[in-house]
């Protein structure tokens, strides 16, 4: 690597250490919910809404197709990502989402989504309701107070980008989308040749 390479690699690591340091004021959007109980309640809200859930974003998370557009969407008890296959899409809708479906969108185990969801169903901020065409199958969505909750958050997290937006201009914002877009499909891409290459060896043990 040039001189010349190893200065800019240095610059971006200071670059990224800066953001490791900024307040996001917008990061914890719902009070007393981590991460992971904050993605769970948006995928459902998004789900609820109409959206169509994607798999595997992040909070970032799951991301959301509405006419073509991406909806972008720790600390304890975060749990980590687990590999999923292909399965149908989501059935989502305003009756909610099942745990299975909820367990593939956010890729975590289905005991992990159960526990979250007893968590946030004692709050008062989920309900479970038997699906009206099928009574054996169990809906998971939001009550009045997480809807009420997640309006407020998504509020909160739109104002904070607006400002940034507003600050850089829209075309600055464009690009920085554009990079931060790039910056996560090439990490995602070391990721998945490093699994790859873990798999192929514990082949040839």
């Amino acid at each position: 690597m040039s001189e010349e390479h190893d200065d800019m690699a240095l610059e971006l690591m200071r670059a990224f250490r800066q953001l490791r340091q900024v307040n996001w004021g917008n990061r914890r959007p719902l009070e007393g919910c981590t991460p992971s109980e904050t993605m769970l309640l948006f995928v459902v809200r998004r789900s609820m809404n109409g959206c169509r859930p994607g798999r595997g974003g992040g909070f970032g998370g799951p991301g959301f197709h509405r006419e073509g557009r991406m909806q972008h969407s720790g600390q304890r008890g975060d749990p980590e990502p687990r590999e999923t296959g292909k399965h149908d899409e989501p059935s989502g809708g305003p009756q909610g989402l099942k745990a299975s479906e909820l367990s593939e969108l956010l890729r975590v185990s289905s005991p992990t989504v159960s526990q979250m969801v007893n968590v946030l169903e004692a709050r008062g901020l989920l309900e479970r309701q038997a699906d009206p065409s099928d009574r054996r199958v169990v809906r998971i969505r939001l009550s009045d107070a997480g809807l009420q909750a997640t309006a407020e958050g998504e509020r909160r997290m739109l104002e904070g980008m607006t400002g940034l937006i507003g600050h850089l201009g829209a075309e600055r914002s464009s690009q920085l989308t554009g990079l931060l877009n790039d910056v996560g499909a090439y990490y995602r891409e070391l990721a998945g040749k490093a699994e790859a290459q873990r798999s192929d060896e514990m082949d040839h043990l």
